[in-house]
């Protein structure tokens, strides 16, 4: 059950990665059947802010997964 769930959110922090990259193709217009978009450099930063944020919260997250995946090994 914990490995179950260790592996549950091991799997939505790749679909909060996944939608990371997502955000950075629309914002350069590199999405399939999307058009090229020409972003500002104030749009770029921003996007690129966002993205480095959502990506050091999910490292954070994984380290306490480590963790809890350590405890886990322990018990077993």
């Amino acid at each position: 059950m914990l490995l179950a769930s260790i592996a549950a959110e091991e799997t939505a922090l790749a679909l909060i990665l996944t939608a990371e990259g997502e955000k950075i193709q629309s914002i350069i217009g590199t999405l399939p059947g999307q058009t090229l978009n020409n972003p500002t450099l104030t749009e770029l930063l921003e996007i690129n802010a966002s993205v480095n944020k959502t990506i050091n919260n999910v490292i954070k997250k994984e380290m306490l997964l480590l963790f809890k995946l350590c405890d886990v090994i322990k018990i077993i």
